[in-house]
């Protein structure tokens, strides 16, 4: 039988169709056909362990097929997917067929780079003999090879220290498990000029949940908008994993203080992109199972007027409605959000969430869609941005149903005002009728934002983690004040108002 140590140029034609090594081109999808890993035994997976052939699993040839067409790449994925074999596959083939390519793969620690060195040296020194050229450096942190023309090319490892990367010219990148270098912001920004060269930057790992966020987050949550090419791989993408295999691997994860195996599971072995980058159901002010159940109920609007105000019902007769509304800071920035929902059933009705148009467009569209809702009751937030949307709200449209607070002094004042004692009793309300199955959200990405509202600081105070977004929820939480409750600032009990339709 002829192993891999014995196969000639002239064989390699036949296996690929292409001559390597001798002026020809071997893509790095054939390349892989060559590939020999060396992993560990994996009983629960069904692998004996020792030297095997690399498997072209289906997502792993997508990850092979991005890095022929995409220079920046994001990948958050789940555990033991064999994403760092792939990535040491491509430096390989890297510093063997692009003679003078540099690459850097970082890790998180100094072991970790060893280990991720390790995995390159051993695909090279299982490559068929004939291609295998001199080692001009070999040692835990760099693996370099000189060709006949004194030409070098090499891969070097790095753990993510603070200057890691800084000043380097690399060929191409990998950042793997990412959110776990403790600098991982500093060695990001130090070798992104990697792409501008032409080159490649490799981001992959699974969700840190012990973050609020990161740069890792970012940059998949945002790849659209940067740049970047994103690409998600759950639990069950390796053959063999099945549900029998999810549960098994759950009931071996002890319950402690610091992880229970749900959040163990939801972290190595995420099913979604949305459970993956959700917070730690420790750290989620809303219980997300509750907000799981309410994604079944997400569903398109039946109507999308101006291409921004989404009906989802129509006005009915005898029928209370209430308004509220979150203004952004600056278009681009934080969404515009305004939401009509019944007060009888917690159903909401019509919205808008929008990023990317002015604070003057936001108010002349939440106006037209309160109209069609009988001019409910509308509280606005009077931070920022909110008290200007009042005053022109008043001024330009004459509304006269806005929602009104008692101030310190007794005085009545438009607008709701969020702060740190109005702020708890808000949100606690809203969170009441989550719990209890009396709101009812049809927008996907407005009930996103509840998933990322999360508990932070010593007054366990409810936010947005850092990058993510809770305007939609603002928008629910004053409408339900303007349902008919305002509350004083002093320190009094809620009041009830009377609610006309």
């Amino acid at each position: 039988m002829t192993t891999l140590d014995q196969i000639t140029p002239d064989q390699v034609r036949e296996i690929t169709g292409l001559v390597a090594g001798e002026g020809g081109y071997l893509t790095f999808v054939d390349f892989l056909d060559l590939v020999v890993i060396q992993v560990p035994p994996q009983p629960l997976e069904g692998i004996i362990g020792g030297r095997i052939p690399f498997e072209k699993w289906g997502y792993l040839m997508e990850i092979a097929a991005a890095f022929d067409t995409h220079q920046r790449i994001v990948v958050l994925k789940a555990r033991q997917l064999g994403f760092s074999w792939i990535c040491a596959a491509f430096a390989v083939y890297l510093m063997r067929f692009k003679p003078g390519a540099r690459v850097g793969m970082f890790s998180k620690d100094e072991r970790e780079a060893w280990r991720l060195l390790e995995k390159a040296e051993t695909i090279y020194r299982n490559l068929p003999l004939s291609w295998q050229l001199p080692l001009a450096i070999n040692s835990r942190s760099e693996l370099r090879i000189r060709f006949e023309d004194g030409i070098e090319s090499g891969i070097e490892a790095f753990a993510s220290t603070l200057h890691a990367g800084r000043g380097e010219n690399f060929t191409a990148v990998f950042q793997d498990e990412g959110d776990f270098h403790q600098y991982l912001a500093e060695n990001f920004m130090a070798v992104l000029p990697t792409t501008d060269d032409g080159g490649w930057h490799v981001i992959g790992s699974t969700v840190n949940k012990r973050l609020a966020t990161s740069v890792f987050q970012e940059t998949f949550r945002e790849a659209d908008k940067k740049g970047w090419t994103r690409l998600f791989f759950p639990w069950n993408s390796r053959p063999g994993r099945d549900v029998a295999w999810y549960k098994r691997t759950k009931a071996n994860i002890p319950e402690t203080i610091d992880i229970t195996p749900e959040l163990y599971m939801e972290q190595e072995f995420p099913e979604s992109v949305e459970q993956a980058l959700a917070p730690a159901r420790a750290s989620s002010f809303f219980d997300q199972d509750v907000l799981r159940t309410m994604q079944n109920e997400t569903k398109k609007p039946m109507e999308v007027l101006h291409d921004v105000i989404n009906i989802y019902q129509n006005r009915r007769p005898n029928r209370r409605y209430a308004m509220g509304s979150d203004v952004s800071h600056g278009v681009g920035l934080d969404y515009h959000a305004s939401v009509v929902v019944d007060i009888d059933n917690g159903v909401i009705v019509a919205d808008i969430l929008h990023n990317n148009i002015s604070m003057e467009r936001f108010a002349f569209e939440s106006v037209y869609m309160s109209e069609m809702y009988g001019a409910p009751r509308w509280a606005i937030e009077d931070n920022d941005m909110g008290q200007a949307m009042i005053d022109l709200v008043k001024s330009t449209y004459r509304y006269r149903r806005l929602y009104k607070r008692t101030t310190g002094r007794g005085a009545q004042k438009e607008g709701w005002h969020t702060d740190r004692i109005t702020r708890p009793k808000m949100f606690a309300t809203l969170r009441d009728a989550i719990d209890n199955g009396h709101l009812t959200v049809f927008n996907k990405e407005g009930l996103q934002h509840f998933f990322d509202v999360m508990v932070s600081g010593k007054d366990l105070k409810p936010e947005a983690r850092g990058g993510a977004h809770d305007d939609y929820v603002i928008a629910v939480a004053v409408a339900l004040q303007a349902r008919g409750k305002v509350f004083s600032n002093r320190g009094q009990e809620l009041l009830v108002l009377p609610m006309t339709s």
